[in-house]
């Protein structure tokens, strides 16, 4: 849930937007290109990151499987 930035009350439609929104931000495609003052890339870390929660989150019983505490 932190790493989508929802509560664990949110619905799967706030779930969604809240992936896509970090998508597109993160998404190595979208940040080709783009140079990182720090010269540190964490984008594609947080892009995979949002991957994995969402294929947990938007799936019924993966979701209620993690909140159980699997």
């Amino acid at each position: 849930y932190a790493i989508l930035g929802v509560d664990s009350a949110a619905t799967t439609s706030e779930i969604t937007r809240a992936y896509r929104s970090i998508a597109i931000k993160h998404h190595p495609d979208r940040r080709r290109g783009r140079a990182n003052p720090t010269g540190q890339d964490d984008g594609d870390e947080k892009f995979v990151e949002a991957q994995a929660a969402y294929e947990i989150l938007k799936d019924d019983a993966k979701r209620e499987f993690y909140d159980a505490g699997g």
